[in-house]
């Protein structure tokens, strides 16, 4: 069966406020509908992302270019990083209606494109923050692999959906496993050092997740070596 559109046509376009922001929302693109919620969301993500004017942030699975616009103002340039071309095509547009300009969309897996990304558009000097908001199957595990190889990345914000499926532990887990038991002791896994529900979905059992990580300390790599999580 073929997907059905109720309201409108494939060039009607939904207009949401949120944070002061407006943003254009196409039928087949994503954007949460507890705009209230959202709000929090948002702003806690901004707040626990502890950005400044040097960082540069990496917005994988960036949907429509929410989280990447609302933090923009805060830093020296954002990458959105999203497979869905309508999506994109929305974020695109929501940057410009916004007069956000520090800020580029790449239309693309994740995996396709992170290693390049990380090498052409990270300097030396930038504060990497990765913002993570995949949908309920997670990222692909090469791009976990990545992040976690990746020395210029201090701080990573993952947003679930579903902490409770495998996909997302999957991606959890990967992010903070000691490797020094294959031979990997020298690389700095992340930390778990937070952990923010929010109730976007009101009357029912699930919440939205934000997880915090940062590296751990050079000797952290010992299993028993870890942060208390807030």
């Amino acid at each position: 069966m073929g997907e059905e559109l109720i309201i409108g046509n494939k060039e009607t376009v939904f207009e949401e406020a949120l944070l002061g922001y407006k943003f254009m929302v196409s039928p087949d693109a994503f954007f949460q509908v507890n705009t209230s919620a959202a709000e929090v969301l948002y702003s806690t993500i901004v707040e626990a992302a502890s950005v400044s004017p040097n960082t540069v942030v990496l917005d994988l699975c960036c949907g429509t270019g929410t989280i990447g616009i609302v933090l923009a103002k805060h830093v020296k340039q954002v990458y959105g990083v999203e497979l869905g071309e309508a999506a994109v095509a929305d974020a695109t547009r929501n940057a410009s209606i916004n007069g956000v300009t520090n800020i580029e969309f790449i239309c693309s897996k994740v995996e396709d494109v992170l290693s390049d990304l990380l090498k052409t558009k990270v300097q030396p000097s930038d504060e990497v923050v990765v913002i993570l908001d995949p949908p309920r199957c997670g990222v692909h595990n090469s791009v976990v692999e990545l992040l976690r190889r990746s020395d210029s990345i201090h701080r990573l914000l993952y947003v679930a959906c579903a902490a409770d499926n495998e996909y997302t532990i999957s991606n959890l887990y990967g992010l903070c496993k000691s490797r020094a038991k294959d031979g990997r002791a020298g690389e700095v896994p992340f930390v778990p050092v937070r952990c923010t529900p929010v109730d976007l979905f009101p009357l029912t059992k699930n919440v939205e997740l934000l997880f915090v990580f940062e590296r751990a300390a050079a000797d952290a790599s010992d299993p028993d070596v870890g942060m208390p999580m807030q």
